[in-house]
């Protein structure tokens, strides 16, 4: 049977566009795009971005192979836009997109080829921003214009946190970003990440000439939100955009759009050799007491989570309206890590199996006029006993469930010598009688009780710990005695015998850093090699030199460092109105693996600026490499480019 062909993998071709390409002294208010085929422009009005801004949101019409945009009658004079379609237009056979599709005209004699790009980074982590805006204002605007109105020039970063601005015109400008969570391009909501720039920026003509690094910003790529692949966007049979290549062969191909040719831009001028240079912005999230209780649960009769849109702070009360409490200390309270949740345990089992309780919950925020409150929430909660299905017993004589509650530890086999038994409960506890803890060392075949110290945890109270200079190898057996614990509800705790081995020393290795360039007072951190990073260790330091992790799993890590301005421990957020940045966060360059019994010593230069996140694992690049390469050698057959051609 025929096959039918080859499947479409090119996209949509422009054949004709009204107005032309950089077009000057255009007086209409309406674009339009007549492609080679059909196209999809479902997402053309949520992902379209004119800049500078216009008054009403366009309006997307298609009519056969012709895509028309109408931007109203707000369109002003003298004025260069730019239209970014990003991704959203697709033919209508394969889906095959249009990738980073812009397109400007002028409605003035002018037309504007300035730029400015660069990243928006999370400060927290430094990852990048995707979907973020980016604002320019003009020089003459307040910095608090971010608060109150909308911006000269708007962009969108991409999904390496990417945005660049083209088309500008000549002067100095303030630079924001910011998650626009209610559309307005302004910041009038305490929730919404923001970032800014420390100075005024100043657009540069993008002249690449061989004198750029092309790594220094990306500028192939700039060049690619610039242009259109050549004869994709075309009138007639003229090419508008050309490739060169760069001086330093190391760097990657650029592309120049033709419209931005020096010629063009200025006759007879003599071509100045300018090195863009990224403006990298540090999103974050402001500490506010603007805050609300965003949602509450009673999904156990015990346990009440509140959720709420900030963090609470140490003024934040709950009182029990219904029923009366028959204890004075009903209830006690475990906070999230960022105190933006809530964990009420009842003690009280007259207060548990109460169906409906009647809550007032008090916190503070800040009211009309930005001045803190304390606010009061009445909460009715209910409880409704889930549905148990009746279980039909075997025999006659058969045990009734034991309804004891077992209490969780962390002792297994491979233990870390330098970590403490946990001891933690499911529910709150009334009385732990330590007594009848019990932890024995198995020397040859005979237990020697241990004196151990139990320890309730600071903070989560259903957590105990016990520390001890564990011997490597050592056997050890942890017996907690039947009814141990008893519940505030009465039950008591199921028996535990548990035997453990801790790990052997030369199982470990160590990490040594050998830091430079220290910026004062700095946190270094060892990170699990997880989404979520989780802390396993860290170091304080103020000057240069080694910091030393030891008895490391044999895993992979990440190093993490932060300048700790303020010196308090811990990284800090950002303040817009004291315009003070978030604290800054530098990641080592590699992951780093670590064997067992093996120094993994590393030389970390902190390097002056800032730069975008690159954690390479080595490892994974030349597995990654490897697999790319048939046998003997021969590199497998890649598959196609995709490419507007």
């Amino acid at each position: 049977m025929p096959t039918g062909g080859d499947k479409d993998t090119i996209p949509p071709v422009v054949l004709k566009t009204v107005p032309d390409l950089n077009m000057t002294n255009y007086k209409g208010n309406s674009v339009s795009f007549t492609f080679n085929e059909f196209v999809i422009s479902d997402e053309v009005g949520t992902t379209l971005l004119v800049s500078p801004p216009v008054a009403k949101k366009p309006v997307v019409r298609t009519k056969s192979k012709t895509l028309t945009i109408e931007l109203g009658d707000s369109l002003r004079q003298n004025v260069t836009y730019t239209l970014d379609f990003g991704d959203a237009i697709a033919d209508n056979n394969e889906k095959n997109p249009l990738e980073d599709f812009r397109f400007a005209f002028s409605t003035g004699p002018q037309f504007d080829s300035l730029m400015v790009g660069g990243y928006v980074l999370d400060a927290g982590n430094m990852e990048p921003v995707a979907e973020a805006m980016v604002l320019l204002y003009d020089e003459a605007d307040s910095v608090s214009s971010f608060r109150k109105k909308i911006p000269k020039y708007i962009a969108r970063t991409d999904d390496e946190g990417f945005y660049t601005f083209t088309n500008l015109s000549g002067g100095k400008y303030h630079l924001f970003a910011l998650e626009d969570a209610d559309g307005s391009l302004s910041y009038n909501q305490t929730g919404e990440r923001i970032a800014f720039f420390d100075s005024l920026v100043t657009p540069l003509y993008p002249e690449i000439l061989g004198t750029v690094n092309i790594d220094s910003m990306r500028l192939a790529e700039i060049a690619d939100s610039l242009k259109t692949e050549v004869d994709s966007l075309q009138a007639g049979q003229k090419s508008l955009s050309k490739k060169v290549k760069p001086d330093n062969p190391a760097s990657h191909e650029m592309i120049v759009p033709a419209g931005l040719d020096v010629d063009s831009i200025s006759p007879g001028r003599q071509a100045q050799k300018t090195t863009m240079v990224p403006h990298y912005l540090l999103m974050f999230k402001e500490i506010t007491f603007d805050n609300f209780l965003d949602n509450y649960t009673r999904d156990q009769k015990n346990q009440v989570k509140l959720y709420f849109s900030n963090s609470v702070t140490d003024s934040f009360r709950v009182n029990l309206l219904s029923p009366q409490p028959v204890r004075t200390d009903w209830s006690y309270m475990e906070f999230s890590h960022h105190r933006d949740s809530v964990s009420l345990w009842i003690n009280d089992t007259v207060v548990s199996q109460t169906d409906t309780l009647k809550l007032q919950v008090k916190y503070e925020t800040l009211d009309t006029l930005s001045q803190r409150t304390i606010v009061s929430d009445t909460l009715n909660l209910i409880y409704s006993e889930p549905v148990k299905k009746e279980r039909k017993r075997k025999d006659k004589d058969e045990a009734p469930v034991n309804t004891n509650f077992l209490l969780q530890v962390n002792a297994k086999d491979g233990f870390d010598s330098y970590a403490p038994l946990v001891i933690q409960s499911p529910v709150p506890i009334d009385v732990f009688d330590y007594s009848k803890i019990h932890v024995y060392q198995k020397i040859d075949t005979v237990e020697q009780a241990l004196s151990v110290k139990v320890e309730q945890d600071s903070i989560l109270r259903r957590k105990f710990l016990i520390h001890h200079p564990w011997e490597f190898e050592g056997s050890y057996r942890l017996e907690i005695d039947s009814a141990a614990a008893r519940a505030f509800t009465g039950e008591v705790s199921a028996p535990v015998d548990q035997s453990f081995k801790v790990q052997k020393e030369d199982f470990y290795g160590i990490i040594v850093a050998d830091i430079k360039q220290t910026p004062g007072n700095c946190i270094v951190q060892l990170l699990k090699n997880s989404e979520n990073e989780e802390v396993l260790k860290e170091a304080f330091i103020n000057k240069d030199g080694k910091v030393e992790f030891s008895f490391v799993k044999p895993e992979k890590y990440k190093l993490r460092l932060i300048v700790d301005r303020n010196q308090d421990g811990r990284w800090n957020t950002g303040e817009f109105d004291e315009w003070k940045q978030p604290e800054r966060v530098v990641y080592f360059s590699k992951i780093l693996k670590v064997k067992s019994n093996f120094k993994e010593v590393e030389s970390w230069v902190l390097p002056a600026d800032l730069h975008t996140k690159k954690v390479i694992d080595e490892e994974q690049d030349a597995k990654d490499k490897k697999d790319k390469t048939g046998k003997k050698g021969q590199k497998q057959k890649k598959s196609p480019r995709k490419n507007n051609f």
